[in-house]
């Protein structure tokens, strides 16, 4: 297998153009609906690149991988937990990695040599993580009826369990009336705990949103 480990009770692979896995009940493949996003750029002459990261502490399992956009270098992830069957994909460089052990969280290397334990606090390397994720297109009636948004109430966690509820969240809409169309962009609008709504006034029918 190109890339494999244990994790939950099953065995998970990476191949050339499915994910596996190997259970009680024989080999099967694991549904992937970012599939075209990994496989179209997986360099498939360097396979023998990909590695493997289980995080047992949260069920999930990562592939580092070497992509045709970067010369067949790994800058590229996917993530599969498998406890939600939830998947998502990024960028980020990882040539070796060890499980959560008697050191602690899950170690993890750079193609460069650095060696960083992750799980360990909110930030990288002692910096603030710029996080954001955006939803697909919504719309309503399959597109026959458009979307009027006159206001928008956040509702949101706004910090660690019993901490301080001080967080700032970044809104930002991308309006279309075509999937084809450059969207329009409303934001991004800054909201905290004592937003009790923001007012962005827009109409399409197709409607996006950025959290960052």
């Amino acid at each position: 297998f190109p890339s494999h480990d244990t994790i939950g009770g099953g065995v998970f692979w990476m191949g050339q153009s499915q994910f596996y896995m190997l259970a009680g009940n024989g080999i099967q493949v694991v549904q992937c609906p970012i599939w075209d996003v990994i496989f179209q750029d997986l360099d498939t002459d360097n396979v023998d690149k990909i590695r493997v990261a289980p995080n047992s502490q949260f069920n999930e399992i990562t592939w580092y991988y070497p992509t045709k956009s970067n010369g067949g270098e790994i800058n590229a992830y996917v993530k599969y937990n498998i406890s939600l069957n939830q998947w998502d994909f990024g960028t980020l460089s990882r040539t070796a990695w060890i499980n959560q052990s008697v050191f602690g969280p899950p170690i993890g290397t750079t193609p460069s040599g650095l060696i960083y334990q992750h799980e360990t606090s909110p930030d990288a390397d002692g910096q603030p993580m710029n996080s954001s994720f955006q939803t697909g297109y919504f719309a309503l009636s399959e597109g026959d009826m458009m979307s009027y948004i006159d206001q928008f109430w956040p509702d949101a966690k706004w910090g660690t369990y019993n901490g301080v509820n001080n967080a700032n969240i970044q809104l930002t809409f991308y309006v279309a009336n075509y999937p084809g169309d450059t969207p329009a962009v409303y934001g991004p609008y800054t909201v905290t705990q004592a937003t009790q709504y923001i007012v962005p006034r827009f109409r399409g029918r197709l409607v996006s949103i950025k959290i960052a």
